[in-house]
């Protein structure tokens, strides 16, 4: 097959939906099964030029703008063109014109436009809801990373659920993490809960803040609340961690995949009491080291922790704060979760989604020729 890639996202800052799209394409591209690929984006990606069967094309928009700008300037245009067999959208968006014998396949990460639109920029929500049902309308076969996910396209889309086929996302590997001496230099000591994610309304790191307060304040253990993660928008967490946590609240921002292996390794629990998920990556990451997660009882997040996991009401402070408590008082109840944790990441492998995708892009293939 030609398959062609909307790649813009390979230049986004490694999170997310990025991480997705780079390790998933390069898990295909590790099979070597003789398929052309032909990546799109603003700049040629570095994987379009270690193989003869890589292409890529670049229309030199800026980064924000030209993912929407592309929809339907370069990539329309470059389809037209190159002629690929199927097209493939990582993020959500289809162009606005593919040529109809072009299969289209869409990724849809989450509904977070219908299902928590309060915890979105008003820009994002309109993009998506002017962009996403009619790229589902379009596409012949629809990869949802979660059952949930299907389940809310099922619901959002009725009509898209027979196209609608789950493939989970894998674990990618990090470093090898460092003793426990290293955390001075972070500002933490042991023990510590660990919150990872992009800081917006969304991850609702101000309720976590709250309980981590309630839970420090009734206890005599030296707990640290560490956050890890970029700046995102609409959250005041200095004001919250001053007013909750004081200086036990360890703002860390970005840090390095060998800094996050060393975080995960040695945290208490990994605290992820999203209002909504699409999958939860952080999980699996935290799990792989055999470390324990407290996650909201929505979405995604009990599908992938499985039995790792204790979950919580993410609009209850007193719930947070409850399980917080538990992981933190019970050694026995946490250990037993730890133990279930490494076989429960091991379970998401990006060389079986990489086969599942490639299967699915065949299946979109045969089902664009029945109809052209």
């Amino acid at each position: 097959m030609r398959i062609a890639v909307d790649a813009s996202m390979l230049a986004a800052d490694g999170a997310g939906i990025s991480r997705y799209l780079r390790s998933l394409l390069e898990a295909m591209l590790a099979l070597d099964d003789g398929h052309e690929w032909l990546l799109y984006g603003r700049r040629v990606p570095a994987l379009a030029t270690g193989s003869s069967r890589v292409g890529g094309r670049q229309d030199g928009l800026p980064d924000a703008p030209g993912r929407i700008l592309a929809l339907a300037a370069s990539l329309p245009l470059w389809t037209a063109r190159d002629r690929p067999d199927v097209f493939w959208a990582p993020a959500h968006r289809l162009p606005l014109w593919l040529p109809r014998d072009c299969a289209g396949v869409l990724t849809v990460h989450d509904l977070c436009w219908q299902r928590a639109p309060e915890t979105m920029r008003r820009s994002s929500r309109a993009l998506d809801a002017l962009f996403m049902p009619r790229s589902i309308a379009r596409a012949d076969r629809i990869l949802a990373v979660s059952q949930s996910t299907a389940r809310d396209i099922a619901a959002g889309f009725p009509a898209a659920a027979a196209r609608t086929v789950v493939v989970h996302e894998g674990l990618s590997p990090l470093p090898e993490p460092a003793g426990a001496d290293a955390l001075a230099a972070l500002g933490l000591r042991l023990p510590y809960v660990l919150f990872v994610g992009t800081i917006e309304p969304r991850k609702n790191l101000q309720r976590l803040i709250e309980a981590f307060g309630a839970v420090r304040g009734s206890s005599t253990a030296p707990l640290q609340l560490a956050v890890v993660g970029a700046a995102g928008w609409g959250a005041d967490i200095a004001e919250s961690a001053h007013r909750h946590g004081a200086d036990q609240v360890v703002v860390l921002g970005r840090v390095s995949d060998a800094t996050l292996a060393t975080l995960y390794r040695h945290a208490l629990c990994l605290a992820m009491p999203s209002l909504y998920e699409g999958f939860g990556l952080p999980l699996l990451e935290a799990m792989s080291f055999g470390t324990p997660v407290l996650a909201s009882d929505t979405s995604s997040m009990p599908e992938v922790a499985g039995p790792a996991g204790h979950y919580v009401d993410p609009l209850s402070v007193a719930s947070i704060a409850q399980g917080l408590r538990k992981l933190a008082g019970e050694p026995g109840y946490r250990d037993g979760l730890a133990a279930h944790a490494q076989a429960q990441a091991g379970r998401f492998r990006w060389e079986q989604a990489a086969r599942d995708t490639l299967e699915v892009f065949a299946q979109a293939r045969q089902a664009r020729a029945a109809r052209s």
